[in-house]
């Protein structure tokens, strides 16, 4: 039985979002998986859930990422999809900018 590797794209809010290299066993469409607090759940990269439960704001949240790095995370599971590597998005995604100190 082959093990499925899996590289974590991003973590925000304590949403952990992930891919799995060569994963069409289940889902042929592109999709991420998503752990919130226990739960879990396969999601489409257009925001559909595919299998699994997320509870709302958690969902909200990963829908809007998708949203916000469409072309970043269709590349990442094409790659994937592949077998190729893939690399960590940490896109900051939910953090807040630094401030600057001002100088008086």
């Amino acid at each position: 039985r082959e093990t499925r590797s899996m590289t974590r794209l991003d973590s925000f809010f304590g949403i952990k979002v992930w891919v799995y290299f060569k994963d069409t066993d289940r889902h042929s469409e592109p999709h991420v998986h998503a752990r919130y607090s226990g739960d879990w759940a396969s999601v489409a990269i257009n925001g559909d859930v595919l299998s699994g439960f997320l509870p709302a704001p958690a969902l909200r949240l990963v829908r809007q990422w998708l949203e916000d790095y469409h072309d970043l995370v269709v590349e990442s599971w094409e790659r994937a999809r592949r077998g190729e590597r893939v690399n960590s998005l940490d896109t900051g995604f939910g953090r807040r900018p630094k401030r600057r100190r001002s100088r008086k």
